[in-house]
């Protein structure tokens, strides 16, 4: 006997069982070409996303890799919240981060100014109180607290109210943190808790070893060390919880007869040390104003770091985004991985990154999540869906094949 649908003649002879396949073949072609079309149009779609963002994200006239110093990456600048006068940025002295990434500055002096990592005006504080805002902290509580040269250390909430004022003689810089507070001011340093309690005072006006001459940076390790810009004797010293000096770098107090263009201005590590802060790998970091520059070091030795073989040393002078005009503070964002310098003399706040400084990648990447990101995203999301989709078809098609072409139960 010879079955007619395929073709071919069954087994004969007793105790043999006839079993019969069909096979239908079904043509994919036409649906994996409509597929490959929705791959290209989503792709396409994800690019063009990605343009739109980028172009959106990057302000006119920012500056190519090319024209900034060696090593640094610009970010962005602020220059202010609005058009008008007394909307914009003057001077600003210094600035420090809060734990949600609060960028909170000094500006005229008198004023002080909460912006958004992205740049964006969040608070302006105009407080009745106060001669010259020099110095700007933000402890762990979200509170600000500001070193007034003729008027102490007055803590404000982040709404401006004034919570207290400590009478502190010339205060240049304050630093809080773990619940102590630290104070540069023109004829010492001390550290005290918010009830007045003195835990550490020491230092007189001078050029000796355990003196001071207008120090306008001040930072607690979370050892309890305390690194301090000696910013009119041209050194950085880092002291015990105590006082007792463990290093000192910097060239120290130049003659009376010297001239700040010499070579040994050239020469020295710093010129004007001022605001000081401690990135994500430990080093700390420097501001001076008068090399123009951003100064690391080892926070252990107080020796210059390296990163590989070049120094890091960044930064030049100028009023192009990028570069420095008599900067005076600086303060680090670990999470975004991003510095925050006070550029004083350029009326603006620019964000730049260095080398080595710690902060993760991943994290980085996900606090630059914005709105606009969104636009990403979605293509993005629909993409992987679809290659998701493809993969399971294939892999249903492949199992299709593999039990056809398996032999037939006996």
């Amino acid at each position: 006997m010879t079955d007619k649908r395929s073709g071919s003649t069954p087994p004969e002879g007793p105790g043999t069982e006839y079993v019969e396949r069909i096979e239908e073949y079904v043509d994919n072609s036409r649906q994996r070409r409509v597929l490959a079309v929705l791959l290209a149009l989503l792709v396409l779609l994800l690019i063009a996303s990605g343009y739109f963002v980028a172009r959106l994200t990057r302000p006119q006239g920012t500056p190519t890799q090319a024209s900034l110093p060696e090593g640094m990456t610009w970010v962005r600048s602020i220059y202010g919240w609005g058009n008008g006068r007394n909307q914009q940025l003057a001077g600003p002295t210094d600035v420090s981060i809060a734990a949600d990434g609060t960028i909170w500055a000094l500006s005229e002096h008198h004023v002080i100014v909460a912006f958004n990592p992205d740049g964006t005006m969040k608070r302006a504080i105009q407080p009745k109180i106060g001669a010259s805002f020099e110095g700007i902290s933000v402890a762990d509580t979200g509170n600000i607290f500001v070193a007034d040269f003729g008027g102490g250390i007055t803590e404000f909430k982040p709404d401006g109210t004034v919570v207290t004022t400590w009478k502190v003689e010339l205060p240049n810089e304050v630093d809080v943190r773990n619940g102590k507070i630290a104070v540069a001011a023109a004829n010492g340093v001390a550290v005290f808790t918010p009830d007045d309690k003195i835990l550490a005072q020491f230092g007189t006006r001078g050029q000796g070893p355990d003196q001071f001459d207008l120090p306008h940076g001040i930072l607690q390790g979370a050892d309890g060390t305390l690194y301090v810009s000696d910013t009119h004797n041209r050194r950085v010293e880092a002291f015990d919880p105590t006082g007792r000096l463990l290093w000192t770098s910097g060239a120290g107090p130049r003659p009376a007869s010297a001239d700040w263009r010499s070579a040994d201005a050239s020469a020295s590590l710093f010129e004007l040390p001022a605001g000081l802060t401690m990135d994500g790998a430990g080093r700390l970091v420097v501001i001076d104003p008068f090399k123009f520059q951003i100064i690391v070091l080892d926070a252990k030795t107080g020796k210059l770091a390296k990163v590989g073989t070049k120094k890091a040393v960044y930064g030049d002078f100028g009023q192009a985004d990028g570069l420095f005009n008599y900067p005076t503070g600086i303060a680090y964002d670990k999470t975004r991985d991003w510095f925050v310098i006070a550029d004083t003399a350029n009326n603006r706040l620019q964000i730049v990154r260095i080398p080595g400084s710690g902060g993760s990648p991943v994290a980085a990447l996900a606090a630059a999540y914005s709105p606009p990101v969104l636009v990403c995203l979605i293509p993005l999301a629909l993409l992987l869906v679809a290659l998701a989709l493809v993969a399971m078809r294939r892999r249903r098609e492949r199992l299709a094949a593999t039990s056809a072409e398996a032999p037939p139960n006996e």
